[in-house]
């Protein structure tokens, strides 16, 4: 029937050991880059720890270096030895971790660490990677890992999609929001269970493509919930449920390809304006001209005037496929076509952008 508080101010008897952090972000150099340990309890002793690297050619050697805390001591430092090969490289990774702990200590977490090396070569460049933006992503099993869709946010913010179930370690649905430092955004939470295969955003609400479900468009708040304001549109396809490209225009109408032929129940030929409310806008109708087909169309720019154009449609001349840029009205009627010259007729074609010079 008695209680009694122990009390230990060095903390367990038994000591642990970790890093900080489970990722680090160095730029290649001649030298060496410090890599913290920090080590919790039993500090009135001495214990030790190793730090260990699978072996690269950037780095100087299979790298394996063993701390040693002293009496009092929490924090110790590995050298990472790097090698500067003066050429412009990729971003390169490597992972090290904790071992071999003594005399009597146990590893904590994180007790491994992914470390970035960035290339110096190509640092003095406009567009080298930040050292200090860094987003690692983990995918679900069986699924093709790859970053999927991203919109930029008026805040700065970025919205992405794709298979992916960890953001930076945290469980994340397939929608996320990364902060401006690479930090997921707790606030925002997508519910649904669709993979989207396309984003747009407008102002601070976001428009989601899925290829498939129940509601294959919708719009989320700010929050990553449902926006109840915008009724989802009914699509029929040909063929397989497909969507090629979404963007919104400048009065927040949503431009839509796909393999698409009726929405709401209204035919349209691939292309469609989904008006803020998502109903179909009766005043945009891209009817292609003779010969022609929006289906493969990629990519569709809104121009100062009003009018469009959209890149990838093709025209069939004896059973060949010629790409064309189209230029259509603020109301989807053809004002002009473009073929694309020079194009190798016996593979795919894609035109992937548009931007107006």
């Amino acid at each position: 029937g008695q209680i009694a508080r122990l009390v230990n101010d060095s903390g367990p008897c038994v000591a642990s050991f970790s890093f900080p952090t489970n990722r680090f972000v160095f730029v290649e150099t001649n030298g060496a880059v410090s890599i913290p340990v920090l080590r919790r309890g039993a500090l009135d002793s001495t214990s030790s720890v190793e730090v260990v690297s699978a072996p690269l050619y950037y780095v100087n050697l299979p790298f394996k270096t063993n701390l040693v805390f002293g009496p009092g001591v929490t924090e110790r430092i590995a050298l990472l030895p790097l090698t500067n090969d003066t050429r412009i490289d990729a971003r390169r990774t490597l992972q090290v971790h904790l071992t071999n702990q003594a005399p009597t200590a146990v590893l904590g977490a994180p007790r491994l660490a992914e470390l970035s090396i960035l290339d110096a070569s190509s640092q003095q460049f406009p567009g080298a990677l930040d050292p200090n933006y860094f987003v690692k992503l983990d995918f679900l099993p069986n699924l093709f890992a790859y970053p999927g869709p991203i919109v930029v946010m008026p805040d700065g913010k970025l919205v992405i999609a794709s298979g992916f179930n960890t953001v930076n370690g945290t469980p994340s649905t397939p929608v996320a929001r990364i902060n401006t430092d690479g930090s997921l955004d707790s606030s925002f939470h997508y519910a649904g269970t669709n993979q989207p295969a396309l984003i747009a955003s407008f102002g601070e609400k976001v428009y989601l493509a899925s290829n498939g479900g129940l509601k294959p468009v919708v719009r989320l708040l700010a929050n990553g919930s449902e926006d109840p304001a915008f009724v989802a549109p009914t699509f029929s396809f040909e063929g397989d449920p497909s969507f090629r490209f979404m963007t919104t225009d400048t009065n927040g109408n949503v431009l839509i390809i796909g393999s698409f032929t009726n929405i709401n129940g209204f035919s349209r030929s691939h292309v469609a304006r989904i008006r803020p409310d998502g109903s179909l806008d009766p005043d945009f109708n891209a009817l292609p001209a003779p010969g022609v087909s929006y289906r493969d169309s990629i990519v569709m720019y809104h121009l100062p005037d009003g009018t469009y154009l959209l890149g990838g449609a093709a025209r069939r001349v004896d059973n060949e496929a010629h790409p064309l840029l189209t230029h259509l009205s603020a109301s989807g009627s053809v004002l002009g076509g473009y073929e694309i010259p020079d194009v190798p007729m016996d593979r795919e074609w894609d035109l992937w952008a548009v931007v107006a010079i």
